[in-house]
């Protein structure tokens, strides 16, 4: 089954869902924040067939989430880049999301903690320009600034 793109569309979150809306491609970020990094540590993590993994680092590569470190005599190693990292909101914010909605049996499995001080953080939340705490029902979404005004 071919996957249909959404990288020419005019909305960066179809243009991000195209790079990261595959839960594989979730789930091997997931785990490059845990520190895999090999082919067979992703595989045997995950239990993702191999072609479906070769794949999916190709996919994370080209566009810039994951960079392949090569070296001679040995298997390549995948690590995050910045744009790669830049991903643990989205990652805490729908971790926090199933924490909530969708638990596993006997609660939580994974915990996130300032690393300085071992604390769990805070639940990520909705903030207006000035810092000033919003709830969802306090922000509009809207394609153009125009639509604001015809609300």
């Amino acid at each position: 089954m071919t996957r249909t793109s959404l990288k020419d569309w005019n909305c960066s979150l179809a243009r991000s869902l195209d790079i990261i809306g595959d839960k594989w491609a979730m789930l091997i970020v997931r785990n490059a924040f845990f520190g895999t990094t090999t082919f067979s540590g992703f595989q045997a993590e995950l239990g993702i067939a191999k072609n479906i993994l070769t794949n999916r680092l190709k996919h994370l590569t080209e566009n810039g989430i994951l960079r392949r470190l090569e070296k001679d005599g040995c298997y390549p190693r995948y690590k995050l880049t910045p744009a790669g990292w830049e991903l643990s909101t989205v990652f805490i914010a729908l971790l926090q999301w199933g924490d909530k909605h969708v638990p596993p049996p006997g609660g939580p499995p994974l915990q996130i903690v300032d690393r300085e001080t071992l604390q769990p953080i805070r639940a990520l939340a909705l903030q207006s320009g000035d810092g000033k705490p919003l709830s969802t029902k306090e922000v509009r979404f809207a394609k153009t600034p125009a639509d604001f005004e015809k609300r």
